[in-house]
């Protein structure tokens, strides 16, 4: 009796799960900068429906008013009539569901700007940036999403790091909304490197216009870099890892299983091989220290107002501090190398004027206004006494 009554009550768990929200993101006009999405969801019931979009995206410490790019917004029932809605505050989007079973909701994205923390679309590739392109359940960030992206007709790669839906092309899952917002897209007709293996979990290096290096060479390298970083923690917390490169000078953003670099392989001379390995390195270690060895405010994510924190200082600190060790224990590095790169960080910090106005905390806080590059020679602000006591 009681095996039945389990059964009974893992069938009925199965049942009444909730349905993902359902996106199908596309991009049939790629001149037009502009990215078309649907989305399917059954609503609970209740007579209206707040959906938002985020004001920034995880790793970049800035609010971004991506809902200023969502046009034509459609929301239908499930015979098509259309339904009424109300622009709620900055970033949502309040729609009459009474009595609506099912909500198809159509919208376009433009994009305007081509950055590690915008989503851009061209002639020539895409870059969904997730926080930047899905709206959201309001208080519902838990629910699971699927996304199927529809590249345009001449491309033929996707790169992310969401996992795949199995037997549907190009069609991705995430157990909640943190781990979409944490999983950017890449799309076109992409090139990939030969994968690797650390400790039996795959790793793909696959990007836009890689150009032309010694590709052998420079996945070896990174399997070292791989190995060495894991090895300094003891544990590889994911199944699968993607380097994602988006094309040169756009920056870099870290995630749990995967990293967008700004990246091209015609750049890379000598002296920008080694600023390459450490750019690399760096994004690779933060899915450690800030992505899973975290301040407290990274997570839950405040997406409407930014997770604002005083411990960033530590999560990049630290990340600095292990590039070199990391490339030395890599064989990558000599020790004088790691030497040089702690002696030209100590002089670059002793030689820049923003830390007689900011404290470590303070920085980490005001990044949010000040940027990522903090306050350098504000002739507004003063050392403060207690600054200029510990200089002397």
């Amino acid at each position: 009796m009681r095996f039945l009554t389990f059964c009974l009550t893992l069938v009925a768990g199965f049942s009444f799960a909730k349905e993902p929200l359902k996106y199908t993101v596309s991009m049939e006009n790629p001149a037009s900068h502009t990215f078309h999405v649907t989305l399917q969801y059954r609503p609970e019931k209740s007579d209206s429906l707040l959906l938002k979009m985020p004001d920034w995206t995880p790793g970049y410490y800035q609010l971004m008013d991506y809902a200023a790019n969502v046009q034509n917004f459609t929301p239908k029932d499930d015979k098509g009539n259309t339904l009424q809605w109300v622009k709620t505050g900055k970033t949502g989007w309040t729609i009459a569901v009474k009595g609506i079973k099912l909500l198809s909701l159509d919208y376009d994205v433009k994009t305007t700007r081509k950055f590690v923390a915008t989503s851009y679309l061209d002639e020539e590739h895409a870059y969904i940036i997730p926080a930047a392109t899905f709206l959201y359940v309001n208080g519902k960030i838990n629910l699971s999403a699927e996304v199927a992206v529809k590249p345009y007709k001449d491309w033929s790669r996707v790169a992310t790091g969401l996992d795949s839906l199995k037997k549907q092309k190009f069609t991705y899952v995430a157990p909640d909304f943190d781990v979409l917002y944490d999983s950017p897209i890449l799309v076109g007709n992409l090139e990939e490197l030969p994968p690797f293996k650390v400790k039996g979990i795959p790793h793909r290096f696959i990007g836009y216009k890689l150009g032309n290096f010694d590709k052998v060479k420079f996945m070896a390298d990174i399997q070292k870099i791989v190995e060495k970083a894991s090895a300094q923690i003891g544990d590889i917390p994911y199944k699968h890892y993607t380097f994602i490169g988006i094309g040169p000078g756009q920056g870099g953003i870290e995630h749990l299983n995967s990293t967008t670099i700004s990246f091209s392989g015609d750049l890379l001379d000598s002296r920008g091989w080694d600023g390459m390995m450490g750019f690399i390195t760096h994004e690779y270690f933060h899915h450690y220290n800030v992505k899973r060895i975290r301040p407290i405010e990274l997570g839950p994510f405040d997406y409407d107002n930014g997770s604002k924190t005083n411990m960033l200082w530590v999560a990049e600190g630290l990340t600095v501090y292990y590039e070199p060790i990391i490339l030395k224990e890599a064989g990558l590095y000599t020790i004088e190398k790691m030497l040089d790169f702690f002696k030209d960080q100590i002089s670059t910090v002793e030689n820049k004027p923003g830390r007689l106005y900011q404290s470590l905390a303070q920085a980490s806080a005001e990044t949010w206004s000040d940027g990522p590059f903090g306050r350098t020679g504000d002739p507004s602000i003063r050392p403060s006494p207690s600054t200029r006591k510990a200089r002397s």
